[in-house]
């Protein structure tokens, strides 16, 4: 165990700063007895491989929970938005983080969504920010969001996963929803959203790693393998994978 710890809490914003080296947390919410109402949290700490710090910044947003992080290595600053704040509102808001101080930013493009997640695009020396529950993609420039078309766009659920592949140079999102989606189901569809000089941007829609194997993209699949959310199941994906 560390030394020192933050608070337990749920919800905390998180990401890497590559310049400073320095895991950076913001953020969360916690429980306070008797009644254990839900509190949220403006806090910001630093884990440096060895143990955690707590850093004291003079202008820190407001208290939240659910807020989305990245590091953007083009300006060398943690960009945060949104979140959940006091009596549940939803916030919009979005802010930078230099390792030192918090600054608010006011975009002339504010996003007008709750967040999905938020990563750094080095194919395009952007943070690239996800709506939830919805197909919008936005980009920060350092100065303000701006959309980012993407032709065949996946529904993105406030629960999908998101990370950058560097080989590929794409963003790979697992458990976004096809169209049509159904709010009430699960999604293991995994997407690719790729990014090249010459042929722009595209979103592909790949077959997860069910069985170990080398994923088929879709449109290699007849319609009657798939279902109506456009998941292959194992027992189909078995019979493709023994009988090619």
């Amino acid at each position: 165990m560390p030394p020192i710890s933050p608070p337990p809490r749920n919800n905390p914003a998180i990401t890497y700063n590559k310049y400073k080296r320095v895991v950076v947390l913001f953020g969360g919410e916690t429980t306070s007895p008797p009644y254990f109402y839900y509190e949220d949290l403006n806090d910001t700490w630093f884990w440096d491989g060895e143990t955690w710090h707590q850093a004291n910044p003079t202008t820190p947003p407001s208290p939240r929970a659910g807020a989305v992080m990245a590091y953007d290595e083009a300006h060398r600053e943690i960009v945060l938005y949104g979140g959940e704040g006091a009596d549940y509102s939803t916030l919009h808001d979005t802010w930078t983080f230099d390792g030192t101080n918090w600054r608010q930013r006011f975009p002339a493009h504010p996003p007008d969504f709750t967040p999905a997640d938020m990563v750094f695009n080095r194919a395009r020396c952007r943070v690239t920010l996800f709506g939830a529950n919805t197909d919008k993609i936005l980009e920060w420039n350092g100065r303000d969001w701006l959309p980012l078309n993407v032709p065949d766009t996946p529904t993105f659920s406030q629960n999908c996963g998101f990370t950058y592949d560097t080989d590929k140079n794409a963003i790979i999102i697992y458990g976004a929803k096809g169209k049509p989606w159904y709010p009430s189901s699960y999604h293991n569809s995994t997407w690719m959203l790729k990014f090249s000089p010459k042929n722009g941007v595209s979103a592909e829609r790949i077959i997860s790693h069910l069985l170990g194997v080398a994923p088929f993209r879709e449109d290699e699949l007849s319609y009657a393998d798939v279902n109506h959310d456009g998941i292959v199941s194992v027992a189909d994906l078995i019979f493709l994978l023994t009988n090619q």
